[in-house]
């Protein structure tokens, strides 16, 4: 069960006392100097690096750090073995998935794997999507006051987390239909259809993919991430030059991005609200840099994934998720 103790809170104070001195200098002329070199260092590092896509991994490295699927507790909502909301909260698409992705890490080549669990998960999905020609979408059927967002809503990272779940699923059993599922979820963030697409554009020119849709664009650092991931392993696994196209430019538009993301030894999570990320998400995110790391190859991701990675309270992080070290 996630704990939120003592030290919990304490290190909740620390956040607040951060984000009041991220607030104060970030329109100092030296803030925004600071801002414009370390961009310049993370192009350069990112130029002069490699790019390249190893085999495809069945092992899912942002999420790393959980050893089993005992994070999902009764504060879950499950329906046939499989969670699929928070108590007493609507159903949420990403949370089955997100399942789907922790089981197949903890459980894959070992006694206890159960392919029927991910097949019931896979069916529950695609059941409760919304699917055209051109994608299958997995709308939020409820309202989401955060990010001012009515009922019916996409998001980039739903999408992309079931691109690479269903890739697995392909992986695992070579049944073409998880394959065609993959690409499906992928073409929505692309889709022409307004409704549908997760697509924006920032003020560099550079497309972003929206983990909110939101009014002005959020731009959630973790959801775009999720994206490139998705992108790539597409590209890995079916050596489309589209699917490449589309991780190279993501991953443009994050390293030009990244220096105004970074305060300290914290990370914003969205443009939109502009609140430095709490310690559950400071742990995605090394886990997404390890993950970037190992599917391109790219030094600067090895840095970042490094640094913050020392920065991390993993005592904290652990105690949390009630995760035995």
């Amino acid at each position: 069960m996630r704990r939120k103790g003592i030290p919990y809170y304490l290190n909740t104070i620390k956040l607040k006392l951060a984000n009041r001195r991220f607030h104060t200098p970030k329109h100092h002329s030296s803030y925004q100097t600071k801002l414009t070199k370390n961009k310049e260092l993370y192009l350069d590092k990112y130029q002069k690096g490699p790019l390249r896509f190893p085999s495809f991994s069945l092992y899912y490295r942002t999420y790393f750090y959980f050893k089993n699927t005992d994070i999902f507790d009764e504060s879950y909502m499950f329906y046939k073995g499989f969670p699929v909301s928070l108590k007493n909260g609507e159903k949420v698409p990403l949370i089955p998935l997100y399942y789907g992705l922790v089981y197949i890490n903890t459980t894959f080549n070992t006694p206890e794997f159960d392919m029927s669990m991910l097949e019931e998960i896979a069916w529950y999905t695609i059941k409760n999507g919304e699917e055209t020609d051109e994608c299958l979408a997995y709308t939020h059927a409820f309202d989401y006051d955060v990010f001012d967002l009515e009922k019916n809503w996409t998001s980039g990272i739903t999408q992309a987390i079931a691109t690479s779940f269903f890739l697995r699923l392909y992986v695992i059993t070579k049944n073409q239909d998880y394959l065609q599922y993959a690409k499906k979820s992928f073409a929505c963030i692309l889709s022409h259809n307004e409704r549908f697409s997760c697509i924006r554009v920032t003020s560099s020119g550079l497309e972003w993919v929206e983990e909110y849709k939101s009014n002005p664009s959020a731009y959630v650092l973790s959801g775009h991430i999720f994206a490139i991931i998705s992108a790539g392993e597409l590209y890995q696994i079916t050596k489309d030059d589209g699917y490449k196209f589309h991780t190279q430019n993501w991953l443009r538009s994050l390293v030009n991005e990244f220096s105004s993301y970074q305060f300290e030894s914290y990370i914003i999570h969205n443009k939109y609200q502009e609140k430095l990320s709490n310690i559950e998400y400071q742990g995605l995110y090394i886990g997404q840099f390890l993950h970037l790391y190992e599917l391109t190859g790219n030094d600067l991701f090895q840095d970042l994934y490094g640094y913050y990675n020392e920065q991390m309270n993993w005592t904290l992080f652990h105690s949390f998720y009630g995760i035995k070290e």
